[in-house]
């Protein structure tokens, strides 16, 4: 969202941009997956690493926590080693769901990339349309298997 931010407010200075997993907000976009809001609303409930651990595995596609737990280790083990405070998680969170983009996209002139997995649950994979949509100047890339965090489950395709 802030890339996006940049480069509708200073486009001389963004040759090219990439908007992965991420949507233009406002009340025409598809809302947060329930799954995903459900989890949100349950979080005070339940014991931090549990949570986090939660979250992580909800934001990897199903596919990838059943067969390849290595990957929700390494995930773990990042998001432990770099912990964010609970309340800057929390008000992250919340800016990113009033977030509302949705009428200045179109001023985005560079040449834009727009990558999303579709077994996304945190952001509905339908932005990802509707961001092409909007945007100019796109193309885009899909991960069929990929969940919100696809550049974890298949980091070599999403820096080729």
């Amino acid at each position: 969202m802030l890339a996006r931010d940049v480069a509708q407010s200073h486009p001389d200075g963004v040759a090219r941009l990439v908007l992965a997993g991420t949507r233009p907000g406002g009340p025409k976009a598809p809302p947060m997956p329930q799954q995903t809001v459900a989890l949100m609303e349950e979080a005070a409930t339940i014991d931090r690493d549990q949570l986090l651990r939660r979250f992580v595995e909800n934001a990897l596609a199903p596919s990838t926590v059943e067969m390849r737990p290595e990957v929700v280790e390494r995930i773990m083990a990042h998001r432990l080693a770099t912990a964010q405070d609970p309340a800057a998680w929390a008000a992250q969170a919340a800016a990113a769901m009033t977030f509302d983009a949705y009428d200045r996209i179109g001023e985005i002139a560079a040449p834009t990339l727009v990558i999303w997995g579709e077994a996304d649950v945190v952001v509905d994979p339908r932005n990802s349309d509707l961001l092409c949509e909007l945007l100019a100047n796109w193309d885009n890339a899909v991960f069929p298997d990929g969940g919100h965090l696809f550049f974890w489950e298949a980091p070599p395709g999403f820096v080729h």
